[in-house]
């Protein structure tokens, strides 16, 4: 599944509720609205709606534990500095 914006999302659960839970009507509009190349199915619909059934929102979960350090800024900044004097 893709990235799918926060507007796009909205307009999964709205649909969802205006058309009477029909998953071709959503998948339809959406190519309507997004373009053919919306890659929206009817599947990633159920997913998007379970979500919120579940957790109340549409939004992804922080992730748990410890960030990873090998990408803090400071090691980014560090790595560059490198391949810039070493390529």
């Amino acid at each position: 599944m893709g990235r799918y914006t926060t507007e796009q999302l909205v307009f999964i659960v709205e649909q969802y509720f205006k058309n009477n839970e029909s998953l071709v009507t959503i998948v339809r509009k959406s190519r309507t609205k997004y373009g053919q190349d919306s890659y929206l199915t009817s599947s990633l619909v159920k997913r998007v709606i379970e979500k919120l059934r579940q957790t109340g929102s549409i939004g992804d979960a922080k992730p748990s534990g410890r960030p990873k350090a090998s990408r803090s800024t400071v090691n980014i900044e560090a790595v560059s500095e490198r391949v810039s004097e070493s390529p």
